[in-house]
């Protein structure tokens, strides 16, 4: 067990004291149809503890958003692993993902930070 790993709880606890609001995971289920036309898929929303925010700029000048997009911390302790293709719910509001930056980059990920837009 590494420090990563006792970090990841910690992490969890750390976002759960700070909730803002109602945040939730929208995953975009695969149709269940014919190959040729599958259909829509099942949407499935789950809560979690985490924290919203104005996007930093750092991510605004490394060109991997703008200005008006939301960042969101996700705790990987809840055991959700964002793509691309899912969203974030925040307040009844739905955003797409549009960047997933794991934390650390390499090794057993702490947080992810979601960047999202409208």
């Amino acid at each position: 067990m590494s420090i990563y790993d006792d970090l990841k709880q910690v992490a969890g606890e750390v976002i759960s004291e700070f909730k803002q609001g109602n945040i939730k995971y929208i995953s975009n289920g695969v149709g269940v149809g014919p190959i040729d036309d599958p259909g829509a898929g099942i949407r499935k929303a789950t809560s979690f503890d985490g924290v919203a925010r104005g996007v930093s700029f750092k991510y605004v000048q490394q060109g991997f958003a703008v200005v008006s997009d939301l960042q969101v911390t996700l705790p990987a302790s809840t055991g959700i692993v964002p793509v691309m293709q899912d969203g974030i719910e925040i307040d009844g509001i739905n955003y797409k993902i549009v960047k997933i930056l794991k934390k650390p980059a390499a090794g057993v990920t702490v947080v992810y930070v979601l960047i999202v837009r409208k």
